[in-house]
């Protein structure tokens, strides 16, 4: 590739790197995410407005591993299937509890999907003397089930001594999204914008007219004002 053609490739190259080193595929979760970085490896969007109280949110099984970071051995996709159930059950308890009441978790029904996959993970080492580092990484969405239309969206890395405490701290981060959720569902919109009274385009075109009869405008000024008058009354 010519030294030019790489300095065009290179912003973008690099931006797709910068999500979690590229352990963030926001293709996922669809254009409407407009991710922000939080402290510890975390990324979320949720939707202005959100609100879920009175709706019931689905677990949806989760979808094949993506394993988006580099190659993982038998240990590591071990470590994410022997742990499906748990996933999910831990994920509905804690967003239970989390949202405390302003949705309902369920299984079986809702009308907000909640889908989820596991990026990349890393068991802690077998044949050591004490356990390695291990780790996980995911990506969590929330769908209106009627409409697909995204409502929220997470990412989040998780690490720790062996696979134990990683999922030790799963639980609380499931615990820590509801409350998100709820936090979000309290939040009031943005109110809408202040809406234009409509132009009275005769009373308008008398006044102005009335302004180049007295000489204030000149024919030009009266020229430019008519046109924005008229395209003002035409609502563009």
């Amino acid at each position: 590739m010519r030294p030019a053609a790489l300095l065009c490739f290179l912003p973008a190259l690099l931006a797709a790197q910068t999500l979690d080193g590229g352990l963030l595929d926001p293709a996922w979760f669809g254009p409407a995410a407009q991710f922000r970085s939080l402290p510890h490896q975390a990324f979320e969007w949720v939707k202005p407005g959100l609100a879920l109280r009175g709706r019931t949110l689905r677990i949806q099984p989760w979808e094949a591993p993506a394993w988006l970071g580099r190659s993982r051995g038998r240990d590591d996709r071990a470590f994410v299937e022997d742990r499906k159930g748990e996933f999910l059950a831990t994920l509905a308890q804690g967003l239970d509890q989390g949202l405390g009441g302003i949705a309902r978790v369920s299984r079986t029904e809702g009308d907000v999907l909640v889908l989820g996959r596991v990026v990349d993970a890393a068991a802690e080492a077998r044949d050591a003397m004490f356990s390695g580092v291990a780790s996980l990484s995911l990506d969590l969405k929330l769908v209106d089930a009627v409409s697909g239309d995204l409502l929220a969206a997470f990412h989040q890395t998780l690490a720790g001594d062996g696979e134990r405490e990683v999922m030790a701290r799963y639980a609380p981060w499931c615990v820590g999204l509801g409350r998100r959720l709820a936090e979000a569902d309290r939040t009031p919109a943005s109110p809408p914008p202040p809406v234009r009274p409509a132009l009275d385009l005769p009373a308008t075109l008398d006044r102005l007219e009335a302004l180049r009869r007295d000489g204030v405008l000149t024919e030009e000024g009266y020229q430019a004002l008519l046109k924005k008058a008229r395209t003002l009354a035409a609502g563009k």
